[in-house]
């Protein structure tokens, strides 16, 4: 029934496979239009391989969050001393402009 409703929709497997792959990390920090999120929960739910894919995507994502250390404020201040210092010697480096 998966590969009907998808022909009918005129998605190939292959693609929505690889746009899982592409949106995969906006799709589990729900930042996605809510059609497409839509349409790739819905296949998803009928590929196994994507299931298994954005399951473990979400452990790794689980598993990273617990691996953050904090930057100590003075290592902050001493590295920023450092970059101004670089960046004044060095005119090729620039400030990326909000």
């Amino acid at each position: 029934m998966g590969k009907e409703l998808d022909k009918r929709q005129g998605i190939v497997d292959g693609d929505t496979c690889e746009e899982v792959k592409v949106f995969a990390s906006d799709y589990i920090d729900n930042e996605l239009p809510r059609n497409f999120k839509l349409r790739l929960k819905n296949h998803i739910l009928e590929c196994k391989k994507c299931r298994v894919f954005i399951r473990e995507l979400k452990e790794v994502v689980r598993f990273s969050k617990g691996l953050y250390t904090p930057v100590p404020e003075g290592v902050r201040c001493r590295l920023r001393v450092l970059l101004k210092k670089e960046m004044q010697a060095n005119p090729v480096i620039r400030r990326k402009r909000a």
